[in-house]
């Protein structure tokens, strides 16, 4: 990809909701699974290592979770970014055919007048719209293919071949036809970017919720209430938002950049 990407405000903050999950994990995990095996099986014969693996693979569910959230969002902005050539190639293509139909609309006047400009469909103002742009374009070109000029030239010694109209006309056209093409290319493939987004974050959201509930419940069990209320999944986590503790350094927002507490629209 010409240009990199990087990561939303959103995404990031997600990702700092689950790292205080995951990280507490990873450091105390460990650290409780005995007490806490001691109290799910008081008379045994099941091994503590299970426990052990079930704590880790908890842990491991909300880490794929969130780096799909990561790989999902970073995949789309790259799409977007990718957008910018193809609309680019597509504004510069139907500038080219506005001029060409222009200039023809001049040139058919000055020789011939009025009336040979409305015969070929040039004498109404251009639409602004790409498609109908071209379809404009293909429409003036096979006029001049259904009926050469006829008209006496207004100047003498002066006159001009529908022939060469058409030619000078094709080339605008494919242009722009094909500049279209990769528009939609690109737009087909960023809705499935977006899908892949918001698939990701709904997952993240699932797994979020029972991973840091099923954590909270543990400590509690194990007797670490204070390691439960670090995790707490709050209003705010719930929604993918951090709070002071998950953030301890926010990144300020820059003048024109969207709040990272503020809803993401391409979201909604």
């Amino acid at each position: 990809m010409a240009k990199s990407s990087k990561l939303s405000k959103l995404a990031a903050s997600r990702l700092a909701v689950t790292t205080t999950v995951t990280s507490s994990a990873a450091i105390h995990g460990a650290q409780i699974a005995d007490a806490l095996h001691a109290k799910l099986f008081p008379d045994g014969p099941v091994k503590s290592d299970l426990t052990h693996k079930f704590i880790a693979a908890l842990g491991g569910l909300l880490d794929r979770a969130a780096l799909e959230v990561q790989e999902a969002d970073l995949a789309h902005a790259a799409e977007l970014l990718d957008d910018e050539e193809p609309r680019q190639r597509r504004d510069d293509a139907h500038a080219q055919l506005v001029a060409t139909l222009l200039g023809q609309r001049e040139t058919l006047g000055a020789l011939y007048g009025s009336a040979t400009v409305r015969a070929y469909g040039l004498s109404e103002a251009l639409p602004e719209p790409s498609v109908e742009l071209l379809q404009r374009g293909r429409a003036v070109v096979a006029l001049y293919r259904k009926q050469p000029i006829a008209a006496k030239p207004l100047r003498k010694g002066l006159t001009v071949r529908t022939e060469a109209l058409i030619d000078e006309l094709e080339p605008p056209i494919a242009l722009l036809d094909a500049a279209l093409e990769d528009v939609q290319t690109e737009s087909r493939e960023a809705q499935l970017s977006q899908e892949r987004k918001a698939q990701a974050a709904a997952a993240w959201q699932n797994s979020y919720q029972g991973v840091t509930y099923a954590f909270y419940g543990l400590y509690l069990l194990a007797g670490r209430k204070d390691l439960a209320d670090r995790i707490e999944p709050t209003a705010r986590r719930r929604a993918g938002l951090p709070e002071v503790e998950d953030d301890p350094q926010p990144t300020p927002v820059a003048p024109g950049e969207p709040d990272p507490t503020s809803p993401d629209p391409t979201e909604r």
